[in-house]
């Protein structure tokens, strides 16, 4: 405020341009950090969703051959999200649903398995177990047979001097 007819000099009266980045910057500032701490925050809950979705989907009842056989529909669904596949299959479309498409399902229901099927799975570990400890010695033997030139001919002449 300005008494008895005084005025502010240019140089006292503060710059607009300065005031007005200083406010933008400091308010930018402050929501890019919001903005910031919430796509931390979002990436956890999606990162969550997922593997809580994947969980479901590999153990659900209804998820068989690639394919949800739980929803349904009469016409191609459009616009659904969270779809990796749309299937038509007889006189119906369905789903191979994303894995937070199924941490999201309320029709969930564990699969049951029987008896020869975990016997199958445990065989299958079984199996595969063993390759992996043959190609390991296949991959041990690969190493023996190399030979370098001069412990070549260092043997071959000790063979000649024996005979």
């Amino acid at each position: 405020m300005v008494k008895d007819g005084a005025t502010l000099s240019d140089d006292k009266m503060p710059d607009f341009d300065d005031l007005m980045k200083n406010l933008f910057d400091g308010l930018m500032g402050s929501m890019l950090q919001g903005i910031s701490e919430s796509f931390g925050k979002l990436a956890i809950l999606v990162s969550s969703a997922e593997s809580h979705g994947r969980d479901k989907k590999n153990t659900c009842a209804f998820y068989r051959n690639g394919v949800c056989d739980y929803w349904y529909w009469e016409e191609e669904p459009s616009g659904e999200p969270f779809i990796i596949n749309i299937i038509k299959k007889g006189d119906g479309w369905y789903i191979d649903p994303h894995p937070i498409y199924c941490a999201l399902c309320f029709t969930y229901e564990e699969k049951e398995y029987e008896e020869e099927e975990l016997e199958e799975e445990e065989l299958e570990d079984e199996w595969a177990e063993e390759d992996e400890e043959e190609l390991e010695e296949e991959e041990e033997l690969e190493g023996e047979g190399d030979w370098d030139e001069g412990e070549l001919e260092d043997e071959w002449a000790e063979e000649d001097e024996e005979e």
